[in-house]
């Protein structure tokens, strides 16, 4: 998510409620040394197949320290 002066927080610090895109979660894992082993991306309730990242509206992790 980009940070502007209108939105001058990481999507993880905000006040608000977090919405942050696949790449936005994956990032953050990397920088806490999280390693992803499972992800499945939704869309209206089903596995998303194609451009999951594009036409994909919720995600679920599986992640190791």
């Amino acid at each position: 998510m980009p940070v502007s002066k209108e939105l001058p927080y990481q999507w993880y610090d905000t006040p608000n409620v977090h919405h942050c895109t696949l790449f936005d979660f994956e990032s953050l894992c990397e920088k806490l040394g999280l390693r992803i082993l499972e992800r499945v991306v939704l869309r209206n309730g089903s596995r998303s197949a194609c451009c999951p990242k594009l036409l994909g509206s919720l995600a679920i992790y599986r992640v190791s320290a």
